[in-house]
């Protein structure tokens, strides 16, 4: 991608951070009063805006295409912990139920050491453009602990490079 076009994204991204600040936390509220009211037992439920820098890192990738700054599925991320693998099942279930899955570009990982998480991406009509869409990543508490350290491990290993 040509570096002027990634940097209007980001300008782009800059000037809507408030309203996507406002849209992830309706998003988080959302998720978590469901997870309430059917009583899935969960660790935690957050809830981030990508940062900038990594955006801008994310667009400027060779291997990936960007037209236009909707075709980023992660601007907003949420997370799901659960204590059990069975929870992650009612978690997915639920997200399939009330959200609007794009299920095109969501997936299921599951890598040699018996990681697993379920990765939803989904569209959010009332976001800041018809064309939003939104991470939601669930997985068992002791998956995101090792989650945690294998990206922390990823990118140490890739700006030693």
């Amino acid at each position: 991608m040509c570096a002027a076009v990634s940097d209007v994204m980001v300008q782009q991204f800059v000037q809507l951070s408030a309203r996507l600040r406002s849209v992830g936390q309706s998003l988080h509220d959302r998720l978590a009063q469901l997870l309430r009211t059917k009583d899935v037992p969960v660790s935690f439920v957050t809830w981030r805006l990508k940062d900038q820098a990594s955006l801008a890192h994310k667009l400027g990738r060779p291997d990936k295409s960007y037209r236009s700054l909707w075709d980023v599925t992660d601007l907003v991320g949420l997370r799901v912990s659960v204590s059990f693998e069975d929870h992650v099942e009612q978690v997915a279930r639920l997200i399939e139920q009330h959200f609007e899955v794009d299920f095109g570009n969501s997936l299921e990982r599951v890598k040699p050491a018996g990681y697993r998480s379920v990765h939803y991406v989904c569209a959010h009509r009332e976001g800041p453009h018809p064309d939003f869409r939104f991470e939601v990543q669930v997985r068992t508490a002791l998956q995101h602990a090792w989650a945690e350290v294998e990206h922390d491990l990823g990118y140490k290993v890739n700006d030693a490079v």
